[in-house]
């Protein structure tokens, strides 16, 4: 048999257990998996205006389609003589290979530079297996496929009269290209054997994917497919209201409560206006933060989430004059970094304690007294405006997916009716036509837009908003080039746009009027809010209805 694996020399004092941290990683679960994997990933995104794609495959895989897998046993076997507590997990380790197949969670993530997987995360992974055992293969472009590499974690143990240490890696005999591994654009394959029941059932996966990655996939930045028993399930920015519906049982029933607690997050973060916290002089720290006060509570609920949208910590903090609040803060780069340093290892807690004595220790205690001081007058302020609402766990998934009641009413009508009723009664018959343009669109197609950027939320990049130019339909065939038409609302209010640009660039840039704004009234979202394409659905409609009257008049609608 080829010599595919080679170990570390052994220690002077042999280990005969696991690594402390493998065992509390594997504790830990599939959420922090994905949580840490995640985190690499989204430092390292290729194109930024388009999400990373992450699947996760379960599936059954054949002992020769996996590297050097049965040489392992001749390690793992040589363990069993060590003593009573290696000899009862190597017996669990044994029966994987009295298989044909091997259950495997396989993850590929694409749209990724070559992200260097450092030992916590490595670590993460290889607690996953039942053999702690990893492998992954990246690509860094089309043509440059890298070498197989894995990584085992065992005990230090003696084979054929010879010693050697617990951690084994797969060389370079073994990293030959291979079936299972099948990257064809630039990214990473990750290959979990053995792995562990509690990492792969389907509603388990689910609820880690929510718990933890639900603002990334919010803010487009990450897509999920989780592939079970050959069905796939996607989870983007239109579909993570299906999943909240889909899975509502199981994340009020059967989860933790941390299911609860990211729906009470994602309804926070999507019906209120962010506040910004900005700690320090010189090149301030900033969070935007989301606070609603919550009767339900006896205490306050903190989210604090990197920009990448995977989350940092949970804190749980005293009540503010006996109210309880919910909050959700979002850190950029430097409020991150500091929040890792004050954060302790379950991440549920912010401790000066954390960080090492020195400049950094006095730079963390003066941080954590401002944000602290900072939450507090917004949570004050919050106390002042806002009315309780209780919330069972029932009312906070349906209020996940509610946004704020804030649109158009009968007293804000406009002075325009008269002049749309007019010229409806009256229409230009060479003009006169009706058709629809999509203000987004769904599918795979709409991996090559980043909608929180573009169109009418172009008002997040410092842009106005405008209409794009959008399958099917040609906007030239509809509005006369360079001149200025006029949209009249049910609503008896009025905009006016131009057409600029050709083919795939043209636009409807508005002169007077915010499109984003009408429409954002429309489906009665706070202000300041990005309209998603999920939002758009559950309103009933993601296209703006268009009535031409004349030349360069129209009446515009938005609904059914």
């Amino acid at each position: 048999m080829k010599k595919m694996y080679e170990f570390k020399a052994p220690k002077q004092h042999p280990r005969v257990v696991f690594n402390k941290h493998l065992l509390q990683a594997a504790k830990m679960g599939v959420g922090t998996m994905l949580n840490a994997l995640s985190t690499v990933l989204l430092e390292s995104p290729i194109n930024r205006d388009q999400p990373i794609n992450l699947t996760i495959q379960v599936d059954a895989v054949a002992h020769t389609a996996l590297p050097g897998f049965d040489e392992l046993f001749t390690h793992i076997e040589s363990l069993q003589a060590q003593d009573s507590y290696t000899s009862g997990i190597v017996a669990q380790m044994d029966r994987w290979q009295q298989l044909p197949n091997v259950q495997t969670m396989m993850l590929t993530a694409t749209n990724v530079q070559l992200p260097k997987l450092k030992k916590a995360v490595r670590r993460q992974l290889m607690a996953s297996s039942e053999l702690n055992l990893v492998y992954v293969q990246t690509m860094a472009s089309k043509h440059k496929l890298a070498p197989i590499n894995s990584w085992i974690d065992l005990f230090d143990h003696e084979l054929a009269g010879k010693k050697y240490g617990g951690q084994g890696k797969l060389t370079a005999k073994g990293s030959a290209k291979n079936e299972l591994f099948n990257l064809t654009e630039p990214g990473l394959q990750i290959v979990l054997p053995c792995v562990r029941r509690n990492f792969i059932e389907r509603e388990t996966l689910v609820t880690a994917i929510f718990e933890n990655l639900w603002l990334a996939i919010l803010q487009q930045k990450l897509v999920v497919t989780v592939i079970h028993n050959q069905k796939p399930e996607v989870f983007d920015e239109t579909t993570l209201r299906d999943l909240l519906i889909n899975y509502r049982e199981v994340l009020v029933n059967k989860a933790a409560d941390n299911a609860i607690q990211a729906a009470q997050y994602l309804q926070v973060y999507k019906a209120t206006t962010p506040r910004e916290i900005k700690i320090g002089d010189n090149s301030p720290a900033t969070l935007n933060a989301h606070v609603r006060l919550d009767a339900e509570k006896t205490r306050g609920k903190v989210g604090i989430f990197a920009k990448s949208g995977l989350k940092l910590v949970d804190l749980d903090l005293s009540p503010v004059q006996e109210h309880g609040y919910t909050a959700v803060l979002i850190a950029d780069a430097d409020a991150t970094a500091m929040i890792k340093r004050l954060a302790n290892k379950k991440a549920n807690k912010l401790n000066v304690k954390n960080v090492p004595n020195g400049k950094h220790r006095s730079t963390a205690k003066a941080f954590l007294k401002q944000l602290e001081d900072q939450l507090l007058v917004l949570v004050k302020h919050e106390i002042t405006r806002q009315k309780h609402q209780l919330l069972s766990p029932n009312a906070v998934m349906k209020m996940a997916l509610t946004p704020s009641a804030t649109g158009i009413t009968q007293q804000e009508l406009g002075p325009y009716l008269p002049e749309l009723q007019a010229l409806q009664a009256h229409p230009v018959a060479q003009y006169q036509q009706k058709f629809n343009i999509n203000l987004m669109i769904g599918g795979r197609y709409s991996n090559r837009f980043a909608w929180d950027k573009i169109g009418i939320n172009a008002w997040t990049q410092g842009a106005d908003p405008y209409i794009m130019q959008m399958p099917p339909l040609d906007l030239a065939t509809y509005f006369p080039s360079d001149e200025v038409v006029t949209f009249y609302t049910p609503e008896g209010t009025k905009l006016t746009a131009r057409l600029t640009g050709q083919g795939a660039q043209a636009r409807l840039a508005f002169i007077d009027g915010n499109i984003y704004e009408y429409i954002r009234r429309s489906l009665k979202l706070a202000p300041k809010t990005i309209i998603t394409l999920a939002a758009l659905k559950q309103f009933g409609t993601n296209a703006l209805t268009f009535e031409r009257l004349t030349a360069t008049k129209y009446a515009l609608k938005f609904g059914k």
